[in-house]
């Protein structure tokens, strides 16, 4: 009995493996036992040396089998439920997509997961390759000939390959050869992806050992997850994207009206007493500054209600494409040298990683910081720091503090709100090597 229940302990809480090894580490102790407590001349004894144990090794086995089986059913429930849960409709699909893939190949402990699935919002097949370590699948657009290859096999078919298999035909079974040499792959799962009804996708998990059609038969079910998620998401963006464009059209409106309107008349106004002026006037060059720096919010202010109303303002892009995104801020940065005297530095690395949501998200972030930076502090120096990880945008806003000016706890309400928004954090360390400075932290 104290055999057994290590036995049955082991495999429930650890799973098939742990149980069969002290199954037989049990039947040898058991054995031994027995020999070592035989007095010598004794009678063999059948019940003790072949029943019993043969007994425990079975009953082991049985316990063990189950044991796992329960842990394996517990692990596929909870992923499941992983997947199904709620997706942040701010990130979009391909993060929500990204997410399931990821926790899909960690569940395998497979090498890679290729995702053929059309665009968002088009027809245009794309391939989705997740290997293992990396959390988003970069898309890569796929030829004619590539898509015809991935996508051959029939329609709703699901299999886990292995060399020497026999499916169905033999031109499957010749198929399926073919798709392991374009994967590089000597084992693989494959299942359907159908996001959305009459669209064609399929999925293939890479691994280092062998699949069993019970594995593809379960990846099928979280595969019909993930697309189920896209296509909640898919629905929720419609749904949104209708009703926020009826509330931009209408914000769009009154800005017009009552801020833009105001500063195109502030702005003809200093104008007009900019040509009275003489050119030597001791306050001209002040006045062309304000003139200049009213230009230039005319025309903020306009671009803005151009990507309210998703027009084009003229010489403006409506988006802040993610290549566009260092451009903007060393403009930006430009206006605060030129008018207020503050030179900010900018350091970052590469920022293709980024998607066009994201960086317009980081552009505003800045441009609040920078601001608060210019109202709440006499610094006259600054620095914006943007570190691209392959989860996570770092962006990083400091300050020069003054010795003698004593350090006082904020949070910056705004720049807080919209990283919360996207699923990040915000902190702020004060005199941190001389500066102050706001730390936002926004997944990928």
């Amino acid at each position: 009995y104290f055999f057994f229940f290590a036995i049955l302990v082991a495999s429930f809480s650890r799973g098939f493996r742990e149980g069969l090894t002290l199954t037989a580490v049990s039947v040898a102790l058991f054995v031994a036992i027995c020999l070592y407590g035989a007095r010598p001349g004794a009678k063999f004894d059948f019940d003790d040396l072949v029943t019993r144990p043969v007994f425990l090794l079975v009953l082991g086995y049985m316990t063990a089998y189950w044991g796992g089986k329960e842990l394996l059913m517990r692990r596929r429930l909870r992923l499941l439920r992983e997947l199904a849960g709620a997706a942040n409709p701010r990130l979009g699909i391909d993060h929500a997509r990204d997410q399931g893939l990821y926790r899909v190949l960690e569940f395998f402990d497979a090498t890679a997961c290729v995702l053929v699935s059309p665009r968002a919002g088009s027809d245009e097949l794309m391939m989705y390759r997740l290997d293992g370590g990396a959390r988003r699948a970069l898309p890569q657009p796929l030829t004619a000939q590539a898509a015809q290859a991935l996508l051959g096999l029939p329609a709703g078919f699901s299999t886990a390959w292995h060399p020497g298999k026999a499916l169905i035909t033999p031109e499957l079974t010749l198929q399926c050869e073919r798709l392991a040499n374009l994967l590089e792959a000597e084992f693989y799962a494959t299942v359907p992806y159908e996001p959305r009804e009459g669209t064609r996708g399929r999925l293939y998990l890479t691994a280092a050992r062998r699949l069993s059609d019970a594995d593809a038969e379960f990846l099928r079910q979280a595969v019909d997850q993930i697309a189920a998620v896209a296509d909640k998401l898919a629905l929720m963006e419609a749904i949104m994207a209708g009703a926020a464009q009826l509330e931009r059209t209408r914000i769009s409106r009154d800005i017009h009206d009552t801020t833009v309107q105001p500063y195109i008349g502030l702005k003809l106004g200093l104008e007009a007493l900019q040509r009275r002026l003489e050119p030597r006037s001791p306050v001209r060059k002040q006045l062309d500054e304000l003139v200049e720096m009213s230009r230039l919010v005319v025309h903020d202010l306009r671009a803005y209600v151009a990507r309210l109303r998703d027009e084009e303002a003229p010489g403006e892009a409506t988006s802040w494409p993610a290549e566009h995104l260092m451009t903007g801020l060393r403009e930006h940065l430009a206006r605060y040298r030129n008018f207020y005297g503050i030179e900010v530095e900018l350091r970052s690395d590469k920022s293709s990683a980024l998607s066009d949501r994201v960086a317009g998200e980081a552009y505003q972030i800045v441009c609040e910081g920078l601001a608060n930076i210019h109202r709440h502090t006499p610094a006259k120096r600054a620095f914006v720091e943007l570190r691209f990880k392959p989860d996570a945008l770092a962006i990083d806003i400091g300050n020069e503090r003054a010795p003698a000016v004593p350090p006082v706890a904020f949070m910056p309400r705004s720049i807080a709100e919209r990283a919360r928004a996207l699923g990040g954090t915000t902190t702020v360390e004060l005199h941190e090597r001389g500066h102050d400075v706001v730390r936002v932290a926004i997944p990928l």
